[in-house]
């Protein structure tokens, strides 16, 4: 169970309220935090994925690892179409961002001229959470809750099926939240909780890979 309070004193709700909503404004950025460590959470699982790995301490990610993670799922018949990749920041901006075949759009492939990897930033960048768009058709997330260790970060590529979630937070929905007069400071008392668990179900789903934390591509 994680949760994040807030104590908002009388005077502020009274003179701020008159145009801001801001137990809501608190409320949805707690929920943003409480997500936020679910997806923590989830990322930390990677140290459970001894099947399937790429690269190591001194790579820097080049077109080559992509291939290769792509390869070890689809030679185990996983189906891509339901797979995602997850780049730390670092990774997507100063080594993936630095080949010329993700951004060149004179790059072509065999399908229609559409090309086997999305031009111009990977192609359409949805408003979905992280997306930045797709690589050979897989969807390429990032996020700054990839885990760092040993001079490393460890991306990820998963089918849907590796990783899994279970939410009982009281109440029945994602995150539960409960307000209350907290006459000891006079001011409103706000609780957003949730209680979760997160678990690998499908090992081999799933492919670390690994890029130095201290190169950058050129």
């Amino acid at each position: 169970m994680k949760y994040v309070a807030n104590l908002i004193g009388y005077k502020d709700l009274v003179q701020i309220a008159k145009q801001y909503d801001i137990n809501a404004i608190y409320t949805k950025q707690a929920g943003e935090v409480l997500a936020n460590e679910l997806e923590a959470d989830l990322a930390a699982l990677w140290s459970s994925l001894t099947t399937n790995s790429v690269g190591d301490t001194a790579t820097v990610l080049s077109d080559a690892e992509i291939r290769q993670a792509i390869e070890k799922l689809a030679t185990a018949n996983y189906d891509l179409t339901e797979c995602a990749f997850f780049f730390h920041s670092y990774i997507f901006w100063l080594q993936l961002g630095a080949i010329s075949k993700y951004y060149d759009q004179s790059s072509f492939g065999p399908a229609n001229n559409a090309g086997l990897v999305a031009t111009g930033n990977f192609g359409s960048v949805s408003a979905e959470r992280a997306l930045r768009g797709n690589l050979y058709g897989v969807p390429v997330y990032v996020t700054s809750n990839v885990v760092s260790g040993l001079q490393t970060y460890r991306n990820l590529l998963l089918h849907k099926s590796c990783f899994g979630f279970a939410i009982q937070t009281m109440g029945g929905g994602k995150i539960r939240v409960k307000s209350a007069d907290w006459l000891a400071n006079l001011g409103m008392l706000t609780v957003i909780d949730i209680i979760y668990g997160v678990k690998v179900l499908r090992e081999p789903g799933g492919v670390v890979i690994n890029g130095s934390n201290s190169f950058i591509g050129s």
